[in-house]
C-alpha cells in the first residue's frame, strides 16, 4: 500500500483532488477486461495530458485513456492497468470555419454535441459520422477507432476527414498548441503524423483534432473537405 500514496499524491497535484478518482467502488466501473485501475485521471489540458503520461513513464505505470467507454469491450486486452485516461474533460469545440468546411474540437466532446453545433450554423453543415452509439461516442474514440457506420460509402470514414491531430508521447515535452496544427493544414509528402493515430486504440492520445466535413447539399465520395 506504501507505494500507492505517492501516485495518489502526485496525480492531485497534476490535475487537482476533485479530479481523482480512487475509492474502490467507484473504480470498479472503469474496469477493462477484468482488470481494475489503481486509480481514474481526468486532464483538462493538453499540459495536464503531458505531464501525466511523463510521469506514468517515469514509474512504469500503464495507462488507457477512456472517453464515454462505447468502445471498452474492442481493442487488445491489457496486460496490465494502473491508470484510466478519462478525456471527458477536454470536450470542447474549440472553433469551425463554416467557408472551409473545418472544424476543431478536444478528444472528449461528443459527436452529439458536435451535430448540435453543426447544425445551429444553419448551412446545412455536418459530420458525417455514424459509428455505434452515436448519441455517447466521443471525438477522441471515433478517431481512435476509426468508427463508423453507413455514411462511409459515401463520406469516407474518419481517416480521411481528420487533417490534425497533435499526438502527445509519453515523455516530458510541451504539447502543440492549436495555432501550431490547423484543421487545415496542408499534409506535406512524406511520413503521416495523423494517421498512424487513427485506429490506434488507444496507444496514441491526442487533446483535440482538426477535421473537414461536407454540407448537406454537397456529399463528395472523396475526402471530405477536398477536391
Amino acid at each position: 500500500m506504501s507505494n500507492e500514496i505517492p501516485l495518489s499524491s502526485a496525480l492531485r497535484e497534476m490535475v487537482g483532488e476533485a479530479n481523482v478518482i480512487e475509492d474502490p467502488d467507484r473504480l470498479g466501473a472503469y474496469a477493462v477486461d477484468g482488470l481494475t485501475p489503481r486509480a481514474v485521471v481526468s486532464p483538462g489540458t493538453a499540459e495536464e495530458i503531458s505531464k501525466l503520461l511523463a510521469h506514468a513513464g517515469s514509474k512504469g505505470l500503464a495507462v488507457v485513456p477512456r472517453g464515454n467507454g462505447t468502445k471498452m469491450a474492442a481493442g487488445g486486452i491489457p496486460r496490465k492497468l494502473d491508470l484510466v485516461l478519462s478525456m471527458l474533460r477536454l470536450n470542447r469545440i474549440t472553433g469551425h470555419d463554416v467557408p472551409n468546411l473545418s472544424l476543431s474540437v478536444e478528444a472528449g466532446v461528443a459527436l452529439a454535441a458536435v451535430q448540435e453545433k453543426l447544425a445551429g450554423t444553419g448551412r446545412g453543415s455536418f459530420l458525417p459520422l455514424d459509428p455505434p452509439y452515436t448519441d455517447k461516442a466521443t471525438i477522441g474514440g471515433i478517431i481512435a477507432t476509426n468508427g463508423s457506420g453507413p455514411r462511409r460509402y459515401l463520406y469516407n470514414s474518419a481517416r480521411e476527414g481528420v487533417r490534425s491531430c497533435p499526438w502527445i508521447p509519453p515523455i516530458r515535452i510541451k504539447p502543440p498548441s492549436a495555432a501550431s496544427s490547423p484543421p487545415t493544414a496542408a499534409v506535406r509528402a512524406g511520413i503521416s503524423t495523423i494517421r498512424p493515430g487513427i485506429c490506434s486504440w488507444g496507444s496514441r492520445r491526442s487533446p483535440r483534432a482538426g477535421i473537414s466535413w461536407p454540407s448537406a447539399d454537397k456529399p463528395s465520395r472523396t475526402s471530405p473537405g477536398t477536391t
